[in-house]
């Protein structure tokens, strides 16, 4: 899956060799759940799926979640145990949507921002 990236002069493959440590990885309902690391665009294809984030004592470090299809089934993503999501302890559910992302982005101690 090439994934651009444009700074208005170049543009980079950050699957192909010269972008900056992503790995992507796709993931069905079968694999659920599944628990994301640092540096990994996850491809959710299908639900009910159930996507744990870890631990954010990392500052900086980035989860790209891209969810193909929660029209019928949901995506939940959840924090780490005594972390949070924009502050919130609850769950993100996903669902009745198709095509959305989101990427998370760790503050260090134990909050995933998404940006």
């Amino acid at each position: 899956i090439p994934y651009f990236v444009s700074n208005s002069t170049s543009e980079t493959a950050l699957t192909g060799g010269g972008g900056g440590g992503i790995t992507v990885v796709s993931k069905s309902n079968t694999d659920s759940p599944y628990t994301a690391a640092a540096g990994e665009f996850v491809e959710v294809t299908s639900g009910p799926f159930t996507l744990n984030l870890p631990a954010a004592t990392t500052a900086g470090d980035v989860i790209d979640v891209f969810i193909k299809d929660a029209l019928v089934q949901a995506v939940t993503i959840s924090p780490n145990d005594g972390d949070t999501i924009n502050y919130s302890s609850a769950d993100l559910r996903v669902s009745g949507n198709a095509r959305v992302n989101y990427t998370f982005v760790a503050d260090g101690t134990s909050n995933w921002f998404i940006r």
